[in-house]
């Protein structure tokens, strides 16, 4: 057994950065904890099988959306055993300042979400609209070709009963010769 000590520098406060720790730390089963740092950076202490504190370590380096990792400083001591899970160590006054964060990145979610449903709503109205136009269009081709085969039908039946009546006669002739 080992401790794995990171202090992990860069967007990692108020991100979500420590429950993303604490939940790879759990399924790596380790035990340790992650705390907030005053100068913005976060400290993670771990313990626990040397492959899977390097796995820590490894996937520690964490981008996305709200978290930016831009240095790990890593170190490594013997353990001390004192840890039964792994959990997240809470300053005074730092459940408050997060409700706060997150109540207004929930209230961004919900703007960007409402404009972008009508957004799409209008992109979509718009399409159907097209699609509607397009269709209307196609009918009444489809109506004009109806009547110009019908027409065509008309003129090709006609044709042959003049066609057939011309060879009638003229196969009477010849029968009318033979005789």
């Amino acid at each position: 057994m080992k401790r794995l000590t990171l202090v992990v520098s860069g967007d990692v406060q108020r991100a979500g950065y420590r429950d993303r720790v604490i939940e790879l730390s759990r399924s790596l089963g380790l035990s340790g904890y992650a705390e907030n740092l005053p100068d913005g950076r976060v400290r993670v202490v771990a313990e626990g099988e040397e492959e899977k504190l390097d796995l820590l370590r490894e996937h520690a380096d964490i981008r996305n959306a709200l978290i930016n990792v831009e240095s790990i400083k890593s170190s490594f001591s013997e353990a001390t055993g004192e840890f039964s899970n792994f959990s997240k160590l809470v300053k005074s006054g730092e459940t408050y300042e997060r409700l706060d964060t997150a109540a207004e990145l929930l209230k961004e979610l919900i703007d960007i979400t409402k404009h972008g449903f009508n957004t799409l709503n209008t992109t979509m109205t718009a399409g159907f609209d097209n699609l509607a136009e397009g269709q209307q269009k196609m009918l009444e081709k489809q109506d004009s070709l109806i009547r110009l085969t019908e027409e065509g039908f008309s003129d090709v039946k006609t044709e042959m009963k003049t066609g057939f009546g011309e060879v009638k006669q003229e196969m009477g002739k010849g029968f009318a010769e033979v005789k």
